[in-house]
């Protein structure tokens, strides 16, 4: 691909993931920390169009953007442990070559919350364990919705952003 249109796309991805990270603020939500995520459309597009380096820039900047405009200094030790633990998970995921998109988002969405909890446990002590059942479970549903959606846009939109 050619830089200047994988830099616009890495921009069009972050621009993206700001916006729908400020819809799915909007959202009311059933539990703290429970949100659908999807911000990490953005973030799954670039792993399958840009790869992995624009992927990292993607998940820093929406990480980075989303906190400061949508929430705290806590917020953001939160969303970066999450964004790590699960970009790794991602991207090791992916190249395994034995996932589908969706079972990709799957690793992300429970990973992610992993790394919340473990930022939890140092932030707040052992009683973020007792949370670890409603984060892995809305960390599965999220991760399969999400990844549905990235993978119709990734089935559709070849020609448009490129191969993978």
């Amino acid at each position: 691909m050619i830089k200047n249109k994988k830099i616009a796309l890495a921009s069009l991805f972050a621009t993206l993931a700001v916006i729908l990270g400020g819809i799915d603020n909007l959202i009311p939500t059933p539990a703290p920390g429970v949100r659908l995520g999807l911000g990490n459309i953005t973030v799954l597009l670039a792993i399958y169009f840009l790869g992995y380096k624009s992927a990292v820039i993607v998940a820093l900047l929406k990480v980075f953007l989303c906190s400061t405009l949508f929430g705290s200094p806590t917020v953001f030790l939160y969303s970066l442990s999450g964004a790590a633990l699960s970009l790794l998970a991602m991207l090791a995921a992916k190249k395994m070559r034995c996932f589908s998109v969706v079972g990709v988002s799957l690793v992300g969405g429970i990973f992610h919350n992993l790394g919340q909890l473990m930022c939890a446990y140092f932030l707040v002590g052992k009683g973020a364990i007792y949370y670890v059942p409603v984060l892995c479970a809305s960390g599965c549903i999220a991760g399969v919705l999400t990844g549905i959606v990235a993978g119709i846009i990734i089935k559709r939109g070849r020609g448009l952003f490129g191969e993978e």
